[in-house]
C-alpha cells in the first residue's frame, strides 16, 4: 500500500529549482581543478598573514583568576579567551568603557 506525502507549498524559488531538476535542465558548473594550485596559494598567504607573536603580558592575580575561571565555564583555554577579547577589540567588536 503506498504511503500518501503531502506537498509542502513552494515559493516561486523553490519551484523553479523543482522544475530544473524534475526536467533535467540544470548545467554543470565550470571545471575548477585546474585552479587548485592558486587557491591553495591563495590560502597559505593568508595563514602568513595570520601569524601568531608570543607577547608577555602582566596581569593581577585576581584578573588572572578571573579569566581563568570565566574561560572554563566557556570551555575554552584562558590564552584563547585573552586572544579572542584583544581580536573583538581591535575589530571594533567590543569597545572600553572609560
Amino acid at each position: 500500500m503506498a504511503k500518501l506525502i503531502k506537498e509542502i507549498p513552494l515559493d516561486a524559488e523553490e519551484q523553479a529549482l523543482k522544475n530544473a531538476i524534475d526536467h533535467s535542465d540544470l548545467i554543470q558548473s565550470p571545471d575548477l581543478t585546474g585552479q587548485k594550485a592558486t587557491y591553495q596559494a591563495s590560502a597559505r598567504q593568508a595563514v602568513k598573514q595570520l601569524k601568531k607573536k608570543n607577547i608577555n603580558l602582566r596581569l593581577s592575580e585576581a584578573d588572572l583568576s578571573a579569566l581563568k575561571t570565566r574561560a572554563a565555564r566557556s570551555g575554552i583555554p584562558y590564552q584563547t579567551l585573552i586572544s579572542s577579547l584583544i581580536h573583538q577589540y581591535t575589530t571594533d567588536e567590543i569597545t572600553l568603557k572609560l
